[in-house]
């Protein structure tokens, strides 16, 4: 009834039940990548992924009415479940995201801001919005782009962060239609930083000073948004601490066989 991560139950003759979408937590204990501590679970998908593909289900099926009736859902990019993912009917088969199946690489972008603080959410849309046509036109392609997280890395009043310059790192997804576009990608990033600040600068949703764009790197990069067809069921050798950016859409087939514990985290989170 409270909290972070959570479940939600579809259920209906023309639903594609008996699934899990998303990603289920491997173990409750508070080692688990998943636990944020104090009994918070990170969700791996988006209240709106669930809603994209029930929205077209009830006819709202262009993009600019779905980006109205859920307003955040540009924040998650390709991470949107279609009506075809979630219902049966054969007329839904074909429903697709546009600037998704390609390409799927995650960038790191420095800004030094006028103040130190982060993007707020509609802030974020807009930033995206501005990086995914500078690529698309880079690249002849349609993209996406949304913000993964942001981190500050510097700031140059630590008594006071709210005054004076600061560095923040933004690390974004790009997911195209295209393949092998994450070079062109990058090169477009840092021959035209001038451009882009220009743009931001401009843009009338984002309120926070733009001093400069440093270089952009890319961080992980994929040829393909599609999952593997055969998944292994053998754990990995060396398993990831961190929460997975790129959750799969495919259903989990099978759940982890260790029973959760039924005793609190013995490492509770700090902060408030």
């Amino acid at each position: 009834d409270h909290g972070w991560g959570g479940n939600y139950f579809m259920m209906g003759g023309a639903v594609k039940g008996g699934r899990i979408l998303g990603q289920y937590p491997t173990s409750f204990k508070g080692k688990d990548s998943t636990n944020d501590g104090r009994g918070r679970v990170i969700p791996s998908t988006s209240w709106d992924a669930m809603w994209n593909g029930v929205g077209q289900w009830f006819g709202v099926t262009e993009d600019e009415d779905l980006d109205y009736v859920l307003p955040n859902r540009r924040n998650f990019g390709c991470e949107l479940f279609t009506a075809g993912d979630l219902f049966k009917d054969e007329q839904y088969a074909t429903f697709k995201i546009p600037g998704c199946g390609g390409d799927s690489f995650i960038v790191d972008q420095t800004f030094v801001l006028g103040q130190t603080r982060f993007y707020r959410g509609d802030e974020e849309v807009a930033l995206g919005e501005i990086y995914a046509k500078k690529v698309g036109e880079a690249t002849k392609s349609t993209v996406k782009v949304f913000v993964v997280k942001q981190r500050v890395i510097e700031t140059a009043s630590a008594s006071n962060r709210r005054l004076g310059e600061g560095k923040i790192v933004l690390t974004l997804k790009f997911t195209s239609n295209a393949t092998d576009i994450s070079g062109s990608a990058i090169n477009a990033l840092n021959t035209e930083a001038e451009e882009i600040k220009a743009e931001i600068d401009a843009s009338p949703s984002i309120k926070l000073a733009t001093v400069e764009v440093a270089d952009a790197y890319v961080v992980t990069a994929s040829p393909s948004m599609m999952p593997s067809l055969s998944p292994s069921y053998e754990p990995s050798s060396n398993p990831s601490t961190q929460p997975s950016l790129s959750p799969s859409l495919e259903p989990v087939s099978v759940l982890s066989s260790e029973p959760p514990t039924t005793q609190p985290s013995l490492s509770p989170s700090l902060e408030p």
